[in-house]
């Protein structure tokens, strides 16, 4: 049951990142200049990771309680053991960031100045355009 902590953070984040997110897609001229500077650098990656952290996390509780509801007598002594959490929290967590580790090198920032005052945002598969008037 400590683990739980673990996946309401994960969730929690991944919510903050997910608002974010749809606020830079539907509203660019409200998301914050600053932030769209650490959009290639933190914000993509760790969107990912969260998601993958989630959906691991999600699967360590149902693996806990499978184990809790077809061997209780086992599950029983199990559950006495302090650090059990960080069976499940360490390897998800673990998982999660080592799958999305190329997400750090995935995107490119690249400058380009036009005429006009609006703010133009452009996304390329691998590539993130930052787009400033001059």
């Amino acid at each position: 049951m400590h683990y739980f902590p673990a996946l309401v953070s994960s969730d929690s984040l991944h919510i903050l990142l997910g608002l974010l997110e749809s606020i830079r897609n539907s509203f660019p001229k409200l998301y914050p200049a600053l932030l769209l500077r650490a959009f290639p650098y933190f914000h993509y990656p760790f969107y990912r990771i969260t998601l993958c952290s989630s959906i691991y996390l999600t699967v360590a509780v149902a693996i806990e309680r499978y184990l809790a509801v077809c061997f209780p007598h086992d599950y029983q002594s199990l559950s006495r053991r302090s650090g059990r959490a960080f069976l499940y929290v360490l390897p998800a967590l673990t998982t999660a960031l080592g799958l999305n580790m190329p997400r750090f090198w995935e995107t490119e920032v690249e400058e380009r100045y036009i005429d006009g005052d609006a703010r133009v945002y452009e996304r390329e598969e691998l590539l993130f355009v930052i787009c400033k008037s001059s």
